[in-house]
């Protein structure tokens, strides 16, 4: 996406006085690069041919003049998909929103994956402070995504063994426990992953309106296997990353006893293990979790880790925890058994 149809896009879905912030998602739509831009409220069928003539000469002040004198937010989302020319253009308007056009209203939000705060702060080093950034992880713990599953389940009207009247008093903490290591085996704290067993969980007490510990294991166990099928072979890339260092081991055991969807920081992570291995294999191990694109590194100086495919890192979690409960592809089998010998608690 350029910068000209960046602007033609704003152009398309003026700024309106029934709404607060424009959204902009430079994303990719059936293999194609693409904007969509959310107002709130759908902007109705004007001729806007003379607005984008105009939109053709338009540079990074003309647009942060408008959203200053607006008073509004523009939030631009997927931002990993931009072109590196449309990255130092925003760049630019980070830096003008905060001088020429600083406003207590206006401001700049920018949403993506991977490392867009870098990219940003290198783009324009001299950003400095100007930039401030918010990581999020996965859901923190087990709990948390216990009630997160069951609010949507409990809103649809649909017991769950915590509060089912044909589940005995005595019995029922137990049964709880046992449902909630099933659900987070199979979706750990990621929220879309929750979402979708969920669903399933949900489709399963249709005509009954209530869900027992024998429907969790079923669709967990479901769920792992489709995972597994899906991305069991991304798996062995990082193990062989890994391979037989004890420190790089150490490292990622660190990583998912810490929480695999966490957001990790490099200097913690020494911290916490130089006292186990030395500093400088700590380095090398997460250089190579990095190179082999496990893990992302971002912040201005690289000092923020998280892992780019959450999806995969659960998988692999889940095989780690308990190999022997899987039919592994040989080439995943011969690079787990390292781990059989060692301290693994992923639930």
């Amino acid at each position: 996406m350029t910068w000209h149809q960046f602007c033609r896009k704003l152009v398309e879905h003026p700024l309106d006085q029934t709404t607060t912030t424009k959204q902009v998602e430079a994303g990719i739509d059936k293999g194609l690069p693409t904007l969509r831009v959310t107002l709130g409220q759908q902007s109705k069928s004007h001729d806007h041919s003379d607005a984008f003539e105009a939109s053709a000469h338009w540079d990074q002040s003309d647009v942060c003049r408008a959203l200053a004198l607006e008073g509004k937010s523009l939030l631009i989302d997927d931002f990993e998909n931009a072109p590196q020319d449309l990255v130092k253009k925003v760049s630019d308007m980070c830096k003008l929103m905060t001088q020429s056009y600083a406003s207590e209203k206006a401001k700049l939000i920018v949403i993506g994956s991977d490392d867009v705060y870098r990219r940003l702060y290198s783009a324009k080093p001299s950003l400095g402070d100007r930039l401030i950034q918010l990581s999020l992880g996965t859901l923190s713990d087990k709990n948390r995504s216990w009630k997160f599953l069951t609010d949507g389940l409990e809103a649809l009207g649909i017991s769950t063994p915590i509060n089912d009247q044909f589940v005995p008093e005595s019995e029922r903490l137990d049964i709880c426990r046992q449902c909630v290591e099933s659900m987070y085996r199979a979706a750990d704290g990621l929220p879309k992953s929750l979402n979708g067993f969920g669903r399933k969980i949900a489709f399963a007490a249709t005509g009954r309106r209530r869900i027992n510990l024998k429907d969790f294991a079923r669709m967990s166990k479901q769920i792992i296997d489709e995972d597994l099928d899906r991305y069991g072979m991304d798996c062995p890339v990082i193990l062989e990353a890994v391979g037989d260092s004890k420190t790089a081991q150490g490292v990622l055991l660190y990583l998912y006893k810490e929480g695999i969807g966490q957001i990790h920081h490099w200097n913690k992570i020494s911290a916490d293990l130089g006292k186990e291995f030395p500093l400088r294999e700590i380095e090398q191990a997460l250089s190579k979790l990095v190179k082999v694109g496990f893990l992302i590194q971002t912040g201005v100086t690289g000092e923020i880790l998280f892992v780019r495919r959450p999806e995969v890192a659960h998988t692999l979690g889940t095989v780690l925890h308990s190999p022997e409960a899987f039919q592994l592809p040989s080439v995943l089998e011969g690079l787990v058994k390292p781990y059989r010998q060692l301290s693994f608690s992923f639930v």
